[in-house]
């Protein structure tokens, strides 16, 4: 929750306080965090140090676009610099399920934290020493715009809420329904609250909401919405399908993960390779096209099926997902002035973990709902469809006793409906990207395939000795 609600807090902070002061910041939270995980006596405390790693990742992820925008200018420097970005993502997805299948194996799972405070601390370093700073020139003249930041964080917590919690506790239970109404009352404040400070506050706002009159900034964040809602939520079921249904240990189950994160390693640099050569809203747009018919072929499994028929798609949706990157980030920080990098960045970034909360907890309402209709009527009680939405079959024939094989049998036909679904989401996300991506929209000297042939720019070393 925290690392969703503060995105786009820590993207306009970064603009105003220095993003790489900010993106240091997090770094140091972050590892502090980890070191309060892997050392955590209790699951209350686990949990509170775990809301404190997901603000340190709120902090890292939201600068991340911006200080990449601010050192590379134009598409052959950003095609590189961000497609290296997106490989390091991809390297990251292809190497966690291995190395956490492993030292939770082999160590338990504080390892999976202890791992993690001395990479970030390396990091923190690293970026104090080598990365250049940058904030909004008038950012002095303005004061902080607390009333955005406490709008949209309660806005964002009440949304995200709904969504993990609607399944457990019924989407018509007077809980979730009192979440809702506050999560439309703050969102109401915070629009409110920006176009009132906007025209006549002295604050700074921490939304420019005239960045969504440009299509391609609009369509970009649809396409980040889409594609993380398409990948992240096809991974978490597609988990729950090798691990509960067909056995698969947490390492064996990440190798099987190999041809979508390895293709995607692969896939992204050469997408930023192209970023020079063509218009970032046909990359974007054909990567989602081959996440969407990657989704397709997935369609037709059984609790029998060889687990080499999975294949295919795999490595159509890790192609789309590795060349879905560089672009995307690219227009993100591409489309707007330099001073609304950081601002920016924390709006791509949240469409992205929005993307991912409803593609988990959305999905997974759909996923119940549809186990329930799938099951004989006798045992479509929403506790028996809970249970084997989340793979838990034995537990269901515990609790339904004569449900049998119809368990499995719901289980796979609902997930064959959710790859459909999720096709259908990806493919919302290409059109977005074929159609409202377009070139004029990107800041003088920014715009993609526009400069190949142009005389060479200083580069990022030259400028920092200039």
């Amino acid at each position: 929750m925290l690392l969703a609600t503060l995105l786009l807090t820590a993207g306009s902070l970064a603009d105003r306080l220095g993003r790489r002061r900010v993106f240091a910041t997090g770094l140091a939270i972050y590892s502090v965090a980890a070191i309060l995980c892997a050392l955590a006596p209790t699951a209350t405390l686990l949990d509170l140090a775990c809301a404190l790693l997901g603000a340190g990742g709120a902090i890292m992820f939201s600068t991340s676009l911006a200080l990449l925008g601010q050192e590379f200018h134009g598409s052959k420097e950003r095609g590189t610099a961000f497609g290296t970005w997106g490989t390091t993502i991809a390297a990251a997805l292809a190497i966690g399920p291995l190395a956490g299948g492993f030292l939770t194996g082999a160590f338990g799972w504080r390892a999976i934290f202890a791992v993690l405070a001395p990479i970030t601390m390396v990091a923190f370093v690293i970026s104090l020493a080598r990365v250049p700073e940058s904030t909004h020139p008038e950012a002095h003249q303005r004061h902080v715009d607390w009333i955005g930041f406490a709008t949209f964080t309660i806005a964002l917590f009440l949304l995200i809420f709904v969504l993990i919690q609607g399944n457990s506790s019924g989407f018509g239970s007077p809980l979730i329904l009192a979440a809702i109404a506050g999560f439309v009352v703050s969102m109401a404040a915070f629009i409110a609250a920006e176009v009132i400070q906007a025209d006549h506050g002295n604050a700074e706002p921490m939304l420019d909401l005239t960045l969504f009159r440009k299509p391609a900034f609009t369509g970009g964040a649809m396409a980040a919405l889409t594609s993380a809602g398409a990948n992240f939520g096809l991974t978490f079921y597609i988990v729950i399908y090798l691990q509960k249904v067909r056995g698969n240990s947490p390492l064996e189950t990440g190798l099987w993960f190999l041809p979508i994160t390895g293709v995607a390693f692969l896939a992204s640099p050469l997408a930023g390779r192209l970023m020079a050569r063509l218009a970032h809203r046909w990359i974007m747009g054909a990567a989602l096209l081959l996440v969407a018919i990657g989704d397709l072929l997935l369609f037709g499994q059984t609790a029998t099926s060889p687990l080499t028929t999975l294949l295919p798609g795999f490595v159509l949706i890790g192609i789309g997902a590795g060349a879905i990157n560089p672009p995307l980030g690219a227009t993100a920080v591409g489309v707007v002035p330099p001073e609304r990098a950081g601002m920016a960045s924390g709006v791509n970034t949240t469409f992205r973990q929005l993307g991912t909360a409803l593609g988990i907890a959305g999905l997974g309402a759909f996923f119940q709902s549809d186990i329930a209709r799938h099951l004989p009527a006798a045992f479509s009680d929403p506790h028996v469809a809970s249970l084997v939405a989340a793979g838990n079959l034995k537990a269901a024939a515990a609790a339904a006793p004569g449900i049998g094989g119809a368990a499995e049998t719901a289980f796979m036909a609902a997930l064959n409906d959710l790859f459909l679904v999720i096709a259908a989401v990806a493919l919302v996300g290409a059109i977005c990207a074929l159609t409202m991506v377009r070139q004029k929209d990107f800041e003088r000297d920014e715009a993609p395939a526009a400069d190949a042939q142009a005389s060479p720019r200083v580069g990022p070393a030259e400028r920092a000795h200039g």
